[in-house]
């Protein structure tokens, strides 16, 4: 069974499209959900969801954590400065 109140290894700042904080894999996984369009099909959203959904079922967090923090950065929407 998934368990998304699973915390991220470290909280995710983000700056769009509002700024706010990532904590838990329910978090990443709404906040991946909402990428539209063009955006969500690029590989490093794809590649963000996949390890976002296997860390909720014992996965790896650390390594879904970093891919969300880089498909946040690639997209310039990581929040540097928190």
């Amino acid at each position: 069974m998934a368990n998304w109140s699973q915390p991220l290894s470290r909280s995710v700042g983000y700056t769009k499209p509002n700024k706010g904080q990532l904590l838990t894999l329910r978090d990443a996984a709404i906040y991946i959900l909402d990428v539209e369009g063009a955006r969500a099909r690029r590989p490093q959203w794809q590649h963000a969801g996949k390890l976002i959904l296997a860390a909720a079922e014992g996965g790896d967090i650390e390594a879904a954590t970093r891919q969300l923090e880089l498909a946040l950065m690639m997209d310039g929407a990581l929040d540097m400065g928190r």
